[in-house]
């Protein structure tokens, strides 16, 4: 249906007293019949038929006057019903013109722009759509990680095909009619309906993570594609607009702290745990101002060669005035992801260079997050800090996880290149999280490997732990590394590690993390671990 628009004029004594006055006519009016001493116009209707006159006195004196007068008036009115017809149209079709821009503007305005996606406006409407009839929903809401390091590394038109081949891939896996938006940023969401709404969800996350297995090609880069998924059940009718996004939004973040590719259900738990988290962000912050509620102690790492100590890790311990003792297993990801740990990191480094020079027989090994690692200035200030200290970056070993390597590859090898060439050591911790690349190991310089502490925590309860131990050891010594296995606390453990030929061993059995007064203890002692390992072989 098109839009009309009409315009009408209501012949009134008002209306004829103006066409009176502008023509100078004594009177003017309408009749259906005709008016002695009138001059007519008949009014006609679109078929031809005459609806009524308009009738007015010519004026004096003569006839002239009448005709000067009447021949106006005529072409006045038809020029005025002509105008009138073609405003008419004219309107119509800017009418028309109107609704279309009208209709465009709506859509734009619920669209992404980049991926053609739902924003966020359309998910709340749609949601508020949904509450009038009821019924169970499920919001699941997807955060890619590591994205701005994308962005920083590439630049943003990677970042942005990145984003728009990740939203090819969501739109590829959803069913007829199933509501999927981009939030901003890099997250999205998928909105699923009916009593099997969280099936339909866990299947779409399912989907999902089979689709990105392989990594993203873009201008000739390869992009591995992980994300964080959350969701959020509830009743259309019952709950406010927007609280299942902000239930999928804590359910998501959880599964972001926990680097899990498992969807996590929002739990009113997990609002507990985010206040915890507040309150620990608010205690770091305080505590970084003067650090004097931090300090490294130290856990020493075995040779299974001579029993001696090879070196020892530097590890970071917080007494909080406020919260007491606070784990390194909950603070320090905390202060990955607040980028709080980039102060953290300069000050274990200083202080372990400063511990190295007051202990001229020690050797160390200092972990570096993926916060530090994205740092331009991060080797210039390691090499500062050495030359301070006068040490010789041969007795200093940088750990690096495997997820840091397999979130930046190209930073990681400048950064392993740029120490190794300074002279420092790298290995690389956390080996066999289950994304192991050989071809990495090639690539990269390294000088050890420390793998995962699920391998040792499976030895006397999995056999395929125990032969993916064997397996490491055989790696590390074709490509010519040493291999270290940490957290060793059972004898059972040392036994096969011992049997395996791994070069060298760290953990409660051996020892705890000591302070470096007891450290250096050792050191002058030369404590020797020869005794417990002549134990295990012998039994």
């Amino acid at each position: 249906m098109f839009p009309l628009l009409v315009f009408t004029f209501r012949m009134d004594e008002a209306f004829l007293a103006d066409i009176a006055e502008t023509f100078l006519l004594e009177s003017i009016e309408l009749s259906n019949e005709p008016l002695a001493g009138h001059v007519a116009l008949p009014l006609e209707a679109p078929d031809g038929s005459v609806l009524t006159q308009l009738q007015w006195i010519p004026p004096h004196p003569g006839n002239t006057l009448v005709r000067t007068a009447s021949v106006p008036l005529a072409v006045g009115l038809i020029a005025f019903l002509a105008i009138s017809g073609g405003v008419t149209v004219i309107a119509r079709r800017n009418a028309r013109k109107l609704e279309e821009n009208e209709a465009e503007a709506v859509r734009i305005a619920r669209t992404d722009v980049l991926t053609n996606l739902a924003n966020r406006l359309a998910l709340n409407e749609h949601v508020a759509a949904l509450r009038k009839s009821g019924g169970t929903i499920c919001l699941l809401v997807i955060d890619l990680n590591d994205f701005k390091s994308v962005n920083d590394k590439y630049g943003h038109s990677v970042g942005d095909e990145l984003i728009v081949q990740f939203a090819n891939t969501l739109c590829g896996v959803l069913r007829e009619g199933m509501f999927a938006g981009r939030l901003g940023g890099d997250e999205f969401t998928i909105l699923t309906e009916g009593q099997d709404a969280e099936e339909e969800c866990l299947r779409l996350c399912d989907a999902l993570r089979q689709e990105t297995n392989a990594p993203f090609s873009i201008d000739g880069l390869s992009l591995p594609m992980n994300f964080a998924l959350g969701y959020s059940i509830g009743d259309a009718a019952e709950m406010p607009k927007t609280e299942l996004l902000r239930q999928a939004d804590i359910a998501m973040y959880h599964a972001k702290q926990g680097r899990t590719k498992a969807a996590v259900k929002y739990d009113p738990s997990l609002e507990k745990d985010n206040i915890i988290e507040q309150r620990i962000i608010a205690e770091l912050k305080d505590a970084l101002e003067t650090f004097e509620e931090f300090d490294v102690v130290y856990q020493p790492v075995v040779s299974t060669k001579t029993g001696r100590l090879n070196y020892a890790e530097a590890l970071l311990r917080w007494q909080s005035a406020e919260l007491g003792s606070v784990s390194p297993a909950l603070f320090i990801p905390i202060a990955e992801r607040t980028s709080l740990i980039t102060e953290i990191g300069r000050f274990v480094t200083k202080r372990v260079f400063s511990d190295l020079r007051e202990l001229p027989a020690l050797q160390a090994s200092i972990n570096l997050s993926p916060v530090q690692l994205r740092s331009p200035e991060i080797v210039r200030e390691i090499r500062g800090y050495a030359e301070n200290a006068g040490n010789d970056p041969s007795r200093v070993t940088f750990e690096i996880t495997e997820t840091t390597l397999l979130q930046d590859e190209q930073a990681v090898l400048f950064i392993t290149d740029a120490l190794r060439d300074l002279g420092f050591k790298v290995a690389l911790d956390d080996f066999g999280t289950g994304y192991s690349s050989i071809g990495y190991l090639r690539k990269i310089r390294f000088d050890e490997l420390k793998e995962d502490k699920s391998f040792i925590e499976d030895i006397g309860t999995s056999e395929t732990g125990e032969n993916l131990l064997t397996s490491l050891a055989f790696l590390a010594r074709a490509l010519g590394l040493e291999i270290v296995a940490e957290v060793v606390e059972t004898e059972e453990q040392l036994k096969l590690l011992t049997s395996l030929s791994y070069d060298m061993l760290q953990g409660y059995l051996l020892s705890e993390p000591i302070s470096v007064s007891e450290l250096s203890s050792l050191l002058v002692d030369r404590a020797d671990w020869s005794g417990l390992l002549q134990t295990v072989d012998a039994a």
